[in-house]
């Protein structure tokens, strides 16, 4: 590798990291139905309408890439779509010691926990292998692979002795002197480590004033749990009568904003209040996990590793024009080309696909067709 890159660009190997190699983000399912009807609410509904309304019944319904809320009645037919990427939050609730409810939906008369958990289960593997968590890890895996053509890439330029970048009569050759972004800016600034693997952290967030009212009005002390999970936030609340756990991945979080009241009272609006509430340093502490987490597993990281990649790729298209000049292989292909490569049905759409669609931007230079077809992305 020093023999390759000595004195040149070398690539950011910070960004090829095996064990971030994951194929089995993204998984098929297969579609399920569940029927989540309250008899209670669905009984109440036809009586207080004096049997207008009908008995109505609600269904989940979990198909390939997302889930179907369906509500039937007489009056009320209504279908909504959520794609598992949308999926906030998986929520278990138990209420009243025995009823149980999923994302607010409580089938039968409320105290089925298998069904709920089972819906709940399903909700939870569709949006961890079809929703947000997947796309950060297809990421991840796509920026390898493309860190490592790259380096494949400059062995074969070393082992057939090819310069890169090339010099002034290879690029005026190819180009026309108008070179494609991958040589007019040979030194961009990859992001590092734009997505960071976590350990698994537990923070008790109980508030004791809660706990005390609770424990005062026979519901039994409130606690709070909080596991911060590699992927995603667990908050778990428990007492005697209730218990509620809640999902969240970090690509869905919100703000992480600290905030104070009663000039010494700290506490993370929607999330926690730890202790009596005068806890800030570990309110600090808790936000701070919350707020790198949030940017090395969410949206921002997938924005940086798509940077990471765009310029990767871009630096890969160029390296195989030059290796075509180097053959004398015609670029783009000529249609015979293509036709006795793929045959003729593929070679017309590969042509059209092939051709490069110029965007003019004012006062911006505009590569040549054929120059880097993938300059127009």
């Amino acid at each position: 590798m020093a023999r390759i890159y000595a004195g040149g660009e070398m690539p950011e190997l910070a960004n090829l990291v095996s064990d971030r190699i994951d194929t089995s983000t993204a998984e098929a399912f297969k579609p399920m139905t569940f029927d989540v009807t309250n008899t209670c609410e669905r009984w109440c509904g036809c009586l207080c309408t004096l049997g207008i309304n009908g008995l109505m019944t609600k269904t989940i319904d979990l198909r390939a890439d997302d889930m179907s809320l369906i509500t039937q009645s007489r009056l009320e037919n209504s279908e909504s779509h959520v794609p598992y990427g949308q999926i906030e939050n998986v929520d278990i609730t138990k209420s009243c010691c025995c009823c149980y409810a999923v994302n607010g939906y409580s089938p039968g008369c409320g105290c089925n926990r298998t069904l709920v958990e089972e819906v709940a289960s399903e909700l939870q593997q569709r949006k961890m292998k079809r929703g947000a968590t997947a796309q950060l890890k297809q990421l991840e895996t796509m920026q390898s692979v493309t860190c490592a053509l790259d380096v494949k890439l400059d062995t074969v330029y070393d082992k057939l002795s090819i310069q890169y970048p090339p010099n002034q009569e290879t690029m005026d050759r190819i180009y026309q002197g108008r070179p494609p972004k991958a040589l007019r800016n040979r030194k961009p600034m990859p992001h590092i480590d734009a997505a960071q693997a976590f350990e698994t952290r537990q923070f008790n967030v109980t508030n004791y004033c809660e706990l005390i009212c609770t424990l005062v009005n026979c519901v039994g002390p409130t606690t709070r749990e909080m596991v911060l999970e590699p992927e995603e936030m667990l908050l778990t609340t428990k007492n005697w009568c209730l218990m509620n756990t809640q999902r969240t991945p970090y690509a869905q979080l919100g703000s992480v904003d600290v905030e104070t009241a009663c000039l010494c009272c700290s506490n993370l609006p929607d999330v926690a209040t730890p202790g009596c509430g005068c806890n800030r340093a570990l309110v600090d502490d808790i936000a701070e996990e919350l707020q790198k987490r949030k940017v090395k597993r969410g949206n921002i990281a997938q924005m940086k590793m798509q940077e990471n990649m765009m310029t990767e790729i871009l630096k890969v298209s160029t390296k195989v024009e030059i290796l075509n000049d180097h053959y004398r292989v015609p670029n783009p292909p000529s249609l015979q080309t293509l036709t006795q490569v793929f045959g003729a049905d593929a070679a017309a759409v590969l042509q059209q696909t092939m051709a490069p669609a110029v965007v003019v931007t004012p006062g911006v230079a505009v590569d040549p067709p054929g120059a880097n077809s993938l300059e127009v992305l």
